[in-house]
């Protein structure tokens, strides 16, 4: 661009306009279209990589569950097939199933919601005789279990030792009759401590959160295990067999794109006024 002076001796003086000038009429424009280019990958780059974690924990965690499920399964189509419910088969099942999944702390069999069997035999003394239906939490995880005729997924809670225990509840139907419930219950923290879940994913803020149901509404995510400041990263639901569980998998950047951001606005800001 040039810039016109006033006329002398009937001609008009050109001069090329500064280059400060022709930058900020050309260059700034160009790098604040290359800028938010540049932010917009970042931020889809960065949504795509929590996503695909999110995902990849959610499956592995949902595995572990499965596990268990099978087992309470078994257990279930044991307690159906032996109509003298034999306590030696039980407990060759118990033994078998606590000896292949470490974090499994009990598993109990409760006919008419009342602890008949418990295992291991060690721990046995403490919860036969136990009624399920004595805490107001446990009663509406058993209620959500039978209404769906399916297994639910309750917890975690903390117990007397300071381990996050949770409950797989499986309801027995005998034909349309309930005839009671197996239930697992597995320390959370040695789940999670066996899949390495941290030292997978290094920069990354990863949390376990849970969303159980309070009578007819859903309580806001609580977060149970892992980095409180994943609570806005990508969410990923558990499965609890075919169906998503309480439970959610959080996964968010320690390194989110808006710094990047922030600070390329700075060094534009400091271009355009320098």
């Amino acid at each position: 661009m040039a810039q016109a002076l006033p006329k002398t001796k009937g001609r008009i003086r050109t001069v090329p306009a500064p280059p400060l000038l022709l930058w900020r009429l050309h260059g700034v424009p160009l790098l604040f279209s290359f800028f938010f280019m540049l932010r917009n990958s970042a931020f889809r780059s960065e949504s795509e990589l929590c996503r695909a974690i999110s995902l990849k924990i959610s499956s592995q965690i949902s595995e572990q569950i499965d596990t268990m499920l099978k087992i309470s399964e078994r257990f279930r189509d044991l307690l159906l097939a032996d109509s003298d419910k034999n306590y030696s088969s039980l407990r060759r099942l118990a033994e078998g199933s606590l000896a292949s999944v470490d974090y499994i702390q009990s598993i109990s069999i409760a006919p008419g919601a009342i602890i008949r069997y418990s295992f291991p035999e060690e721990t046995a003394s403490a919860a036969v005789g136990h009624d399920l239906l004595d805490n107001p939490e446990r009663m509406k995880a058993l209620v959500r279990a039978v209404s769906g005729r399916k297994a639910v997924l309750q917890g975690p809670s903390v117990s007397a030792d300071g381990a996050h225990l949770a409950f797989i509840r499986l309801p027995v139907f005998d034909k349309e009759e309930l005839w009671g419930f197996v239930s697992i219950a597995f320390d959370v923290d040695k789940m999670l401590q066996i899949l390495k879940i941290p030292a997978q994913y290094p920069g990354m803020r990863i949390a376990m959160s849970s969303r159980e149901p309070s009578g007819s509404q859903i309580q806001g995510k609580l977060i149970f295990w892992g980095d409180q400041n994943a609570i806005s990263g990508y969410e990923t639901m558990v499965n609890l067999g075919a169906d998503d569980s309480a439970w959610s998998v959080l996964v968010a950047s320690a390194y989110p794109a808006t710094r990047a951001v922030w600070w390329g606005l700075a060094l534009i800001a400091l271009n355009v006024v320098g």
